[in-house]
């Protein structure tokens, strides 16, 4: 009886635990991300101005439930919110612009608002409060002067608001101006300025802008390196394995700090990039991301404002969520209070561009065989092209490589497996019709020639065939 009863009780105890385990996952995975989509939700209502439940007959059901719902939710929590807030006279960040405009539209702060010059970085920036309240700040006085500067192929926050197209329209909106146009990059080699003025051309703002390398700017010549993997684990492995040789050797050959090195990748959250290359530079006693003379490991945006001597940008893909460009969201759950209709694409492409100007001399592009961004395509003309560790461009090669978990189970190939080359892994094949080739082994170094470069699925494979030279180089089979 009491081992019944000792059984019984620890099954209710680990159905206990089971339960806490889901109910902890509930909260710190579904219900802080619907919590943090709410609060985006929220902030972009109050940025652009926009009353949620006035719009929700906009929205259609059938053609996006998810977006629907949430939508809906969305405008009752706002409503909700704004109550609490005005019940206790309390203002969140939003609320201050908010107020700060209306008190200045009022006229109610003219000795507060008494300038005679206002001054006004990052213009592109700006969102529209923002743009409200420096109007409102203007009209106090026909003395004052604006003073602003700005680059709008630098304008990367559409998620916060930002409007470049205000700064484009600059002298119309603030007439009358004049416009003092900084035409010479101080900071990057000729190449890079050239390279990125090209992937610009195609942007859609109206802006007339040329731009040219000073003199003194170092010659050098950015280069694309290509990578591979038969996988996105196999792929994200080797772009970690190849930035980690990228830096070691900045470093050691190059002669430079670990302070004049910058590793950009599209975003941290949902992408294993700014992590994994992290824990390997520190894995190899690299300090990253610890005060001025380490390493820098951080995100396009992030490194807004930044510069190094050697900057090397990764994952330079167009289909995957965290790309250059990342893969368009079909819906946004806040699309409902969304004001700026610009494209994606038009803000992904400035980003890019901001990642390329961060350097003063090198410059490393990272991308994957046959999923190229198609912001690659206007550098062509000014970049240099490196395959890594094998030219994937070519029909046959030849290399030294460790086999590593060969399979011989499937019945479509007589041998299916991973080839380390350089401490880089690449998918090999040996087909089934290939009888008369010899099967390599787990672990064993061969040196192979001759070597037949394929595809699966888009993603390159070596395959041995009977025109490939097998040589083994281990001591024993």
């Amino acid at each position: 009886m009491r081992a019944v009863v000792a059984a019984v009780s620890r099954r209710q105890n680990k159905a206990t635990e089971q339960q806490r385990i889901e109910e902890a996952y509930e909260h710190n995975i579904l219900q802080r991300d619907v919590e943090v989509r709410l609060a985006e939700f929220i902030k972009k209502a109050k940025i652009n101005q926009i009353e949620p439940a006035a719009h929700l007959d906009r929205l259609d059901k059938d053609e996006n439930p998810m977006r629907y719902h949430f939508s809906r939710v969305g405008a009752a929590v706002f409503d909700v919110y704004e109550g609490h807030y005005a019940t206790y006279g309390a203002y969140d960040y939003e609320d201050m612009m908010l107020r700060a405009s209306e008190i200045a539209q009022q006229g109610t702060a003219e000795d507060l608002l008494d300038y005679r010059h206002v001054l006004v970085d990052e213009f592109q920036d700006l969102n529209r409060v923002q743009i409200d309240l420096l109007q409102a700040i203007l009209d106090q006085s026909p003395d004052v002067h604006l003073f602003a500067v700005g680059d709008d192929w630098q304008s990367i926050y559409r998620f916060r608001g930002a409007r470049p197209e205000l700064f484009v329209e600059f002298e119309n909106r603030f007439s009358p101006a004049t416009t003092t146009q900084l035409a010479i990059n101080y900071r990057c080699p000729p190449a890079v300025v050239q390279a990125s003025s090209a992937l610009m051309a195609e942007s859609n703002l109206e802006s007339d802008k040329s731009l040219e390398a000073a003199p003194s700017n170092p010659e050098t010549t950015p280069t694309v390196h290509v990578l591979a993997g038969k996988d996105d684990w196999q792929y994200e492995t080797n772009v970690k394995t190849w930035v980690t040789k990228r830096v070691k050797q900045s470093l050691a050959e190059d002669d430079r700090s670990p302070g004049e090195i910058m590793v950009l990748a599209r975003n941290e959250e949902g992408s294993p990039f700014v992590p994994r290359i992290t824990k390997e530079l520190k894995k190899h006693d690299i300090v990253v991301n610890d005060g001025w003379d380490s390493v820098t490991v951080t995100t396009a945006h992030s490194a807004k404002g930044g510069e190094a001597d050697h900057v090397i940008l990764v994952n330079a893909v167009g289909d995957r969520s965290d790309g250059f460009p990342p893969e368009e969201q079909k819906s946004s759950l806040t699309q409902l209070v969304e004001a700026n209709e610009q494209n994606h694409m038009a803000e992904e492409r400035r980003l890019f561009y901001m990642a390329l100007t961060r350097t003063k001399d090198r410059l490393d592009i990272q991308t994957r065989i046959g999923h190229e961004s198609t912001f690659i395509n206007p550098l062509e003309k000014h970049v240099a092209h490196e395959p890594v560790p094998i030219d994937w461009t070519s029909d046959r090669v030849s290399i030294t490589a460790r086999v590593q978990n060969p399979s011989e189970t499937v019945s479509s190939h007589r041998q299916l497996g991973t080839l380390v080359v350089d401490d880089y892994y690449i998918s090999y094949l040996i087909p089934s019709s290939e009888r008369d080739v010899d099967l390599v082994n787990e672990g064993q170094e061969y040196r192979l020639e001759n070597v037949s470069v394929g595809q699966f699925r888009g993603n390159p494979q070596l395959r041995i065939d009977d025109q490939t030279s097998i040589e083994s180089l281990s001591q024993a089979d």
